[in-house]
């Protein structure tokens, strides 16, 4: 038997004195985000809403728009615990509990303060779609969401999209979470990009399962993939490993389980534009709430645009031999040719988006290619920097492409939060390429 057969089976015992403490597996670590204080997330709005109760270690490692929501409502909590005096002196109102076991006092006050503190602590998103929201509990539970998702069924609600129903009131917090999900030894921290895999190429296509009928009415090309709206949500919550896992689920569900369409590429490009166009949404919420959250985060550039992009214009002059709207939707029919519905689609999405129009007809002379999915990861900015995330394909090939030889050494990446009327600048620039 060779030493390095040895090895695998039993390694040697390292030497005295030298041993290295064993690491808190990743299994660990997802029972001590658990554990802890929660917080209660209403999502949706009218008959539609769901409420949750989540661990706040973990909503705060996942997501960075939740924890800076949650640290607003700590500080406002602990305001509210202090009671004026006199003017200009406040001290830490006390809570007197008679009993007389002094440990279950002190035990029953500690619960009670948790009671409290949870009670305080209400997000609410009542623009957000429950079903949406339900994938990144699912991601951040089980690290994946199902990727079927995407497919569009007859069944299918175009606009609102047609999700397994999730109950109105949902607790997740330390007691039930672990019901949920078994954790896995291999699990990676939230921060860790190596967990989600990156898809294979869009040939894949032909031998990875028949492709998609053809859309039998324009309705059907209405159609916005769950994992866009996902990917979406996760941009605004500044849910960094969220946001790469649905782009991969984008990537490869393209060809596959839906097509690129007007409606869809027009959709992605409203959602994404960093100009600052304010929804304006009632305010009212009672106390010790937070109001319906209005902020737009938008990554520049965006990486949801780019692989989009990119996709149109590596299959604009190809189609799938047996459906040719597979990737690109041309006919409302297995017609390679646009039909007079599609055309005028098309060519009223360009119309409206120049920038989109643009970059196409500069990427159809050639020099575009479709990268792996790991390319449009969006990734974190370097210490130092303000905010969450920066936009993905940070390739040279993709610094050059989007240069157009203008010499300039690196590209603008800001992450803009829009919120009544402001835009707040949380990260400045991408590093230059070398």
């Amino acid at each position: 038997m060779s030493s390095s057969t040895q090895q695998q089976l039993a390694p040697p015992p390292a030497a005295h004195g030298t041993a290295q403490p064993p690491s808190v597996s990743h299994s660990d670590m997802f029972l001590n985000m658990i554990q802890g204080k929660s917080v209660t997330i209403i999502v949706g709005q009218h008959s539609l809403y769901c409420t949750y109760t989540l661990p706040v270690a973990l909503l705060c490692v996942h997501s960075f728009y939740l924890g800076k929501e949650i640290a607003g409502l700590t500080t406002a909590s602990k305001k509210r615990k202090f009671s004026p005096l006199r003017e200009g002196e406040e001290v830490e109102a006390k809570v007197v509990v008679e009993a007389k076991d002094k440990n279950k006092d002190e035990k029953h006050t500690g619960e009670k303060s948790i009671k409290e503190d949870n009670e305080e602590r209400v997000i609410r998103l009542t623009d957000v779609d429950p079903a949406i929201f339900g994938l990144f509990l699912k991601f951040i539970y089980k690290d994946s969401y199902p990727p079927n998702v995407d497919a569009r069924t007859p069944t299918t609600h175009y606009h609102h999209r047609s999700l397994t129903a999730i109950p109105k009131s949902t607790t997740l917090g330390s007691e039930t979470a672990t019901v949920l999900r078994q954790p896995s030894s291999n699990i990676l921290p939230a921060n860790s990009n190596e967990h989600i895999q990156a898809a294979p190429p869009l040939s894949h296509m032909s031998t990875f399962m028949p492709p998609p009928p053809s859309p039998q009415d324009m309705k059907q090309i209405e159609f916005i993939p769950p994992s866009v709206h996902a990917w979406l949500l996760g941009q605004r919550l500044g849910a960094l490993p969220f946001m790469n896992h649905a782009i991969s689920r984008i990537y490869a569900g393209i060809g596959v389980y839906f097509a690129l369409t007007p409606s869809l590429m027009d959709y992605v490009w409203k959602e994404t534009s960093p100009s600052p166009k304010i929804t304006s949404s009632s305010s009212n919420s009672p106390s010790g709430s937070t109001p319906s959250a209005t902020a737009k985060t938008v990554l520049t550039p965006s990486p949801l645009r780019k692989l989009l992009l990119d996709i149109l214009i590596t299959h604009w002059s190809r189609h799938h031999p047996s459906n040719p709207n597979a990737v690109v939707a041309r006919s409302l029919s297995v017609s390679p040719n646009f039909s007079a519905p599609l055309k005028v689609a098309w060519d009223r999405l360009f119309d409206e988006h120049t920038d989109l129009r643009n970059e196409f007809i500069y990427g159809l002379q050639g020099g575009v290619q479709l990268m792996p999915a790991n390319a449009y990861f969006a990734t974190p900015l370097p210490t130092g920097q303000s905010g969450m995330v920066k936009g993905g394909a940070a390739t040279s090939e993709f610094r050059k492409e989007h240069g157009r030889g203008s010499g300039r050494a690196e590209k603008e990446v800001v992450i803009k939060e829009e919120k009544k009327g402001e835009m707040d600048v949380l990260a400045d620039k991408k590093e230059g390429g070398g």
